[in-house]
């Protein structure tokens, strides 16, 4: 998955804030989001699903954002894995401590 350091997670009041770029869309019309998938011990898993839009919604070079907050994220979670759809690679970032 390209993008990789584009993955960032932040703390919005009590919601987990998680937002990325991925080039993995299957056509202009897709848009994407996370699906929680799991947690582990100290890792909330995450999947990405697309969608189907009318509009267009990634460039000419099918690039997009990705948004997700999440409001029920383990206690025990320090880290977040964001999984490709077919599970074959992801990246791993960490959660900022609540403050």
């Amino acid at each position: 998955m390209n993008h990789r350091d584009s993955w960032l997670a932040t703390w919005e009041g009590n919601s987990l804030h998680i937002s990325g770029t991925t080039d993995l869309f299957p056509d202009r019309f897709s848009t994407a989001s996370l699906s929680r998938v799991g947690s582990e011990a100290q890792v909330a898993r995450y999947r990405i699903r697309f969608g189907r839009d009318k509009e267009h919604f990634c460039d000419n070079n099918l690039t997009g954002a990705v948004h997700h907050w999440d409001n029920v994220v383990p206690v025990s979670a320090a880290w977040v894995q964001i999984e490709v759809p077919d599970g074959s690679d992801h990246v791993r970032i960490e959660i900022p401590s609540r403050v």
